[in-house]
């Protein structure tokens, strides 16, 4: 988001269905799709990224869209709407396999960078709570305490917090998204690094079930 703090963002989690055709799938992704995504209805700022440490059952690529609109269910009535209409016009591929998509609300972020700071990775978390009556808990741990600890470290500059109203095996009800300037690899160890310290400090916390931890190099639109 890069200093931006749109009110919800749009989550799409895919695979090329192809691996020998993956430029192929790649250039109708960034000259095709994203254009296409963007000119039209709620959806900004179209960035896509690649899955870093790819693991089994993990999508290769996550794209991010920001959106402003105060009504996220009738924003996505309209994206599907428009997902229609370009598919029935060509503008769609054979090549895309589509693993999650999902309009997120934003419920706080921050940042310790100006605004433009580059963007190089991204950390990406969902997580549900392991008891449904400890939910606001959970969420005041993780933008109270958890949330700030990670800025502190150093090696991601800004933080995201939304809400997901459907929450799934891959995509839990809380989402959060780190940005850095460093490479994915070095900044997810750096924070890694920093748990004995955290846990030390009495800032840990059990609550949280991980549906999703992705460690994301950008893609494009390229720095």
């Amino acid at each position: 988001m890069e200093g931006r703090f749109p009110n919800g963002l749009f989550v799409a989690m895919g695979n090329c269905k192809d691996p020998e055709r993956e430029e192929e799938y790649n250039r109708w992704y960034d000259e095709v799709h994203i254009p296409d995504a963007t000119s039209q209805g709620p959806l900004r700022n179209g960035v896509r990224f690649v899955n870093a440490e790819q693991e089994p059952g993990q999508p290769k690529y996550l794209a991010l869209y920001e959106t402003d609109a105060e009504d996220l269910v009738a924003a996505r009535s309209v994206v599907s709407e428009m997902a229609g209409r370009l598919r029935d016009a060509g503008r769609s591929t054979d090549l895309s396999e589509s693993l999650l998509t999902a309009m997120v609300k934003s419920i706080g972020s921050t940042s310790s960078a100006t605004a433009g700071k580059a963007v190089r990775s991204l950390l990406f978390v969902s997580l549900d709570c392991k008891d449904p009556d400890r939910e606001e808990e959970l969420s005041h741990w993780h933008g109270e305490v958890h949330q700030p600890d990670v800025l502190e470290s150093g090696f991601y500059h800004s933080a995201y917090r939304y809400e997901n109203p459907n929450p799934s095996d891959r995509l839990g009800k809380f989402v959060a998204i780190y940005e850095t300037d460093l490479d994915p690899q070095t900044a997810s160890a750096g924070t890694r690094s920093m748990w004995p310290k955290w846990n030390a400090m009495g800032h840990g916390n059990d609550l949280g079930i991980l549906r999703t931890r992705l460690i994301l190099h950008r893609l494009t639109p390229q720095l």
